[in-house]
């Protein structure tokens, strides 16, 4: 359903409402959104569109094996970052539908914010909507927000902000190169834990998120994107380090909790990555670094709401 809107400023702006009566296959969302045509130039504002969906549940199938893969302990709820997972089929008929400007390819995923109000029951039906939230621009590109909202028997449960970047074309100007972060963001981390990270991480977690862009599948596929080896989704690396930090969320008040993260350099695969913990007034700091402690992947934290 579409209608259309005023602005402010007398322009016209499209307001699109999408409701399915089931979740939209990620594979053909995925399809349509690489597909559709869309200008590569700046846009000046985003349309009001939003999906929504009801009555959605985990496949417990699909749950135990994302559990497996990012190393969950299972307490009977939905793990914090899996209902993205869910709402990712939305996300993506959001981003191929005509009335979004952008084309998919290049969009980069740069930070997340996750707050869930109390722990949710695996088997729970959930309420799903999400809609294009803020756009801002810097010497960057273009950055957009998608905001999803889950709800249990009309009680909002989870929410999130995703933060994605539109990259600006290049003007053949070399960009300062950024100081060398430090080996860490305390001097001595109340505990660090080494992974390794095999070469199929990407395909196995593809399996479970339907994210199956080249970049993450195979070196051979990734090169044909500019990538050297292929890297692994930055939703596993944050669902890890989550898994990682399983006693200090169990004792957080309630199961209420505000993840945050920004997402720096990828993961190439495969690889080592060291996990580091730090303990704050309000919950705890994490970083997912290279192995030799200096270039970051993600840095987050994890605190009561």
């Amino acid at each position: 359903m579409a209608r259309r809107v005023v602005g402010c400023a007398g322009v016209e702006r499209p307001v699109t409402q999408l409701h399915f009566d089931a979740m939209p296959s990620m594979g053909k969302a995925s399809g349509r959104a690489f597909l559709a045509r869309k200008s590569s130039g700046a846009v000046d504002a985003l349309p009001e569109l939003s999906a929504q969906v009801s009555g959605v549940r985990f496949d417990p199938a699909l749950l135990s094996t994302f559990r497996r893969l990012c190393r969950v302990t299972e307490h009977g709820t939905l793990p914090l970052t899996s209902p993205h997972v869910l709402a990712a089929p939305l996300h993506m008929m959001m981003l191929a539908h005509s009335d979004f400007p952008m084309p998919l390819l290049g969009l980069v995923h740069v930070d997340n914010r996750i707050v869930q109000h109390r722990p949710i029951p695996e088997g729970a039906a959930l309420d799903i909507r999400a809609q294009m939230g803020a756009l801002t621009t810097d010497d960057k590109g273009q950055r957009f927000e998608l905001v999803t909202t889950v709800s249990v028997a009309g009680e909002v449960v989870w929410e999130e902000v995703s933060g994605i970047l539109k990259r600006a074309a290049s003007t053949g100007k070399k960009r300062a190169k950024r100081p060398t972060p430090p080996g860490g963001e305390d001097p001595a981390p109340r505990r660090s834990v080494l992974w390794r990270v095999p070469a199929d991480a990407g395909r196995r977690y593809a399996g479970v998120s339907g994210d199956y862009n080249p970049i993450h599948l195979t070196a051979a596929t990734a090169k044909l994107f500019g990538f050297k080896r292929a890297i692994v989704h930055g939703m596993w690396s944050l669902a890890r380090c989550v898994a990682e930090m399983d006693a200090e969320m169990q004792a957080m008040s309630d199961g209420a909790v505000c993840l945050d993260v920004a997402f720096k350099t990828p993961v190439f695969l495969p690889c080592q990555v060291a996990f580091h913990c730090y303990d704050t007034e309000a919950g705890v700091r994490f970083a997912l670094r290279a192995a030799d402690g200096v270039r970051p992947h993600l840095v987050g934290s994890l605190t009561t709401p």
